[in-house]
């Protein structure tokens, strides 16, 4: 039993340390994109600066040395450490294969839960004590503003994205099942295309 658990930590550590790469190559290509559309080189270590994410992550790590008039560093600590929890947490409710961790009957939902949790209390938390500038003060209100309006508009377009094919919101076992049918597969396929690019564009306005 203690190595069925041990195996299941060992391949989401593995995956986790897959997701940072994927998202240190994602920023690696935007920066990419930005300087081919502003007519530069862009990222350049070595092919096609493809250690620049590597590298990236290192110097993040031993750098992260922080020296700010009125700076509290629990605080800081604190909404990084939340914002990292919400992150990653939420992958152990995906299906890995046939193995769903902790599915309780309500992984939707609380997928949802933790994501809200993530945009909008960690960002209060590091921007209202962090600094004691009105600036930052203002700039957080309006983070959190936008950040409440595009979430509130993303859960009701995935409520009707559920709604349409009678899914469960609660549950992800469900809507593994309703995906072995062919229909749903060709239809829910191309609304959660369309629904992952909106989420994208608004992530990236805000």
């Amino acid at each position: 039993m203690l190595l069925i658990h041990l195996d299941i930590i060992i391949v989401f550590v593995i995956f986790i340390l897959v997701l940072l790469i994927l998202s240190g190559f994602v920023s690696l290509c935007e920066r990419k994109v930005l300087a081919i559309v502003q007519l530069r080189v862009g990222p350049a270590l070595f092919l096609f600066g493809i250690l620049t994410p590597i590298t990236d992550g290192i110097k993040l790590f031993v750098k992260f040395t922080l020296f700010i008039i009125g700076f509290d560093g629990i605080y800081f600590l604190f909404g990084l450490s939340i914002t990292l929890f919400c992150i990653f947490f939420p992958w152990f409710f995906l299906p890995l294969g046939f193995i769903i961790l902790f599915d309780k009957g309500f992984s939707i939902l609380f997928l949802l839960s933790i994501h809200l949790v993530c945009n909008v209390f960690s960002v209060f938390l590091v921007g209202c004590f962090l600094f004691s500038s009105c600036f930052v003060y203002l700039a957080t209100m309006r983070t959190l503003f936008f950040s409440i309006i595009s979430e509130s508009a993303l859960l009701i377009l995935l409520y009707c994205f559920y709604l349409l094919d009678f899914y469960s919101f609660f549950g992800i076992k469900d809507l593994c099942v309703n995906q072995l049918s062919l229909f749903n597969c060709f239809l829910l396929g191309i609304l959660f295309f369309v629904t992952f690019w909106i989420t994208l564009l608004c992530d990236g306005m805000r």
